[in-house]
C-alpha cells in the first residue's frame, strides 16, 4: 500500500483542535508483507518443496503437530530435524526452496507452516519422492 501525503489548508477546519499545526510526518513505508498459514500433510518418505523461482526471499516457520520427525533443508543445508511438538525457523533466499522431508517410512507427517513473503505472487509447491 502506498501512502499519499498532502498538506490541507488550515482554514478548512476552523474548529479543529489541530488548527495551525502541521500533520505528523508520514511513516517510513515498509514493503507490504503477506503472512500465509497452511496445515500440511506430507506422505510417508516424501518431501514437500516450497519456493524455487521467486524473485525475493521469504521467512518460514514450521511447527510439527504430528507424530513423526521432519527434516528441514534449505540452500544453506540441513536446518535439522523437527521432533513432534517442536518449531523451526528458516530464511529462504531468492530462487531457493525449502524442503520439508518426512523421515518416517510408515507414517504421514503433519505440520503447521507459516511463511512471510515481501513480494507479490505465488510460491511453487510440490511433493517429490
Amino acid at each position: 500500500m502506498k501512502y499519499v501525503w498532502m498538506w490541507v489548508g488550515w482554514s478548512l477546519c476552523a474548529g479543529c483542535s489541530w488548527k495551525n499545526k502541521p500533520f505528523p510526518a508520514p511513516p517510513v513505508e515498509a514493503a507490504p508483507q503477506a503472512v500465509k498459514r497452511s496445515n500440511l500433510e506430507i506422505p510417508r518418505a516424501q518431501t514437500f518443496e516450497l519456493g524455487g523461482r521467486q524473485a525475493e526471499g521469504f521467512e518460514l516457520r514450521v511447527e510439527n503437530v504430528g507424530k513423526t520427525k521432519v527434516e528441514v533443508l534449505t540452500a544453506a543445508g540441513s536446518m535439522g530435524t523437527i521432533a513432534p511438538g517442536d518449531v523451526a525457523d528458516a530464511t529462504v533466499g531468492p530462487n531457493e526452496m525449502a524442503r520439508l522431508r518426512n523421515v518416517s517410512g510408515n507414517r504421514s507427517a503433519r505440520l503447521k507452516v507459516v511463511y512471510i513473503q515481501a513480494f507479490e505472487g505465488f510460491l511453487g509447491m510440490r511433493y517429490v519422492d
